[in-house]
């Protein structure tokens, strides 16, 4: 299960403000049918909170050490009303292109974000043709969020 943590505040001034890190790896990926994404709900939010930034880390590339044609594992971030609300599709996968480092712009329209009803903050993996999730055996991205909670 992906793991939450609640940076300290010494810790958020030393990761650009960034109020909590979520690690999630390959052993969260659950799905067994081929060409089909798994949605992972990483933590809730009360109504009230607002997301400011929101980025993430490949520390592992994804990868099924047994296929090196399964070289298509994208991640997004977001919530119950749009899967890619944060980040939008990036590459996670060691035999594909994949994007170590990312980071959303406040610039963007998404972004600051205030949740007026409670909701999930997911993660959408998708897969490819006649690839099954379930077989990646190496991966982790560390994902940074930066919140304001009421």
């Amino acid at each position: 299960m992906a793991r939450h943590y609640r940076l300290s505040n010494a810790e958020a001034a030393g990761n650009g403000g960034f109020t909590d890190r979520i690690d999630f790896t390959y052993a969260d990926l659950t799905e067994t049918a081929s060409n089909t994404a798994q949605t992972v709900q990483l933590i809730t939010v009360p109504a009230g909170t607002v997301v400011f930034n929101a980025a993430y880390r490949l520390t592992t590339t994804f990868q099924d050490a047994d296929d090196n044609a399964f070289n298509t594992t994208t991640f997004k971030l977001g919530d119950g009303g749009d899967d890619d609300r944060f980040i939008v599709s990036k590459e996670l996968n060691e035999n594909g292109t994949e994007v170590v480092y990312w980071a959303t712009a406040n610039a963007t329209s998404t972004l600051p974000y205030m949740y007026t009803a409670e909701d999930t903050i997911d993660a959408t993996i998708g897969s490819m043709t006649a690839k099954v999730l379930d077989n990646i055996d190496t991966g982790k991205v560390s994902i940074f969020l930066r919140l304001s909670r009421p």
